[in-house]
């Protein structure tokens, strides 16, 4: 968990979800077939991954709000008493709050 989770987690009430970016650990890039087919094949591992994270999510009453397979990150609104359990699962690589992108000027 990263420190700025573990400060926005003690600022959260235990019955008041949290919005959190779950980084999956990557699974080793294939080395084999055409950009295009590695591609599809990075993502397909990523998606195979994330539905495991997503239904231990949903069993323990989150929510996921969106993925993005290119940094291997689920969007979440999580229940407090979660965040112990996937810290603890070897697809997870680590807990981190959102953070809005901007452009550089």
């Amino acid at each position: 968990m990263s420190p700025a989770l573990e400060a926005d987690v003690e600022q959260h009430d235990n019955g008041e979800p949290i919005e959190v970016v779950v980084e999956l650990n990557p699974e080793p890039s294939p080395k084999s077939g055409t950009r295009g087919e590695r591609i599809a094949q990075a993502r397909a591992a990523f998606e195979r991954q994330a539905d495991a994270v997503r239904r231990t999510i949903l069993a323990a009453g989150g929510e996921v709000l969106g993925s993005a397979w290119i940094n291997q990150t689920l969007r979440t609104r999580l229940p407090k008493s979660l965040l112990e359990q996937l810290e603890g699962d070897d697809r997870v690589a680590r807990l981190d709050v959102t953070r809005t992108l901007t452009a550089e000027r």
